[in-house]
């Protein structure tokens, strides 16, 4: 937790030294889980917040935060029970099970590249912590791909595509609001 604290101040201190530079993009993004995963959660919803910094006239840089709510799914587990009797037999049942919600939380270092004043291309790398997962899942390397588009001076829409290793995959699409 130590590690994130720190992170996040480092975030907010680089955000308020190039404030004049910099452009500030927020999103809000739902979507479908896909992958190995997908039989257990449902979908989807992220916040994330970044700030770019330019590095030549259409290439931006910067530090990423976001934080992705993944809903658990009902599943059926089967279940078997002896029966009295003489000779014990078997019944099989199916009884569902909730699998809790998990938080996933990225820092990252985003990168994108501006095409015709309203297109634009990139990704982010980073590392991705979880909360609410079962002991077997681990924190892992965090990679996105994006895609988005301005519908109008300061409001975009964009489609991507996260992951965290093999575990939890996503294919999201929302909007973005640029300050």
């Amino acid at each position: 937790m130590k590690k994130i604290y720190t992170i996040v101040a480092v975030f907010i201190v680089v955000f308020n030294i190039n404030a004049q530079n910099q452009k500030i993009n927020i999103g809000l993004n739902g979507g479908a889980v896909v992958g190995d995963s997908s039989s257990l959660f449902s979908s989807t919803f992220n916040t994330e917040v970044n700030a770019l910094f330019p590095v030549s006239k259409h290439v931006y840089i910067g530090p990423s935060i976001s934080y992705y709510y993944v809903n658990g799914e009902s599943i059926r587990v089967r279940e078997e029970r002896l029966k009295p009797g003489i000779i014990p037999k078997t019944e099989v049942r199916y009884e569902l099970a909730k699998i809790e919600s998990v938080g996933v939380m990225p820092l990252s270092a985003a990168f994108r590249v501006n095409f015709l004043k309203r297109f634009s291309i990139g990704a982010d790398l980073g590392y991705a912590f979880l909360f609410n997962a079962s002991t077997s899942a681990e924190n892992k390397i965090y990679y996105r791909s994006v895609i988005s588009g301005h519908i109008a001076k300061n409001i975009g829409l964009q489609a991507s595509f996260s992951g965290m290793g093999e575990m939890f995959m996503f294919v999201t699409g929302g909007i973005v609001f640029t300050l």
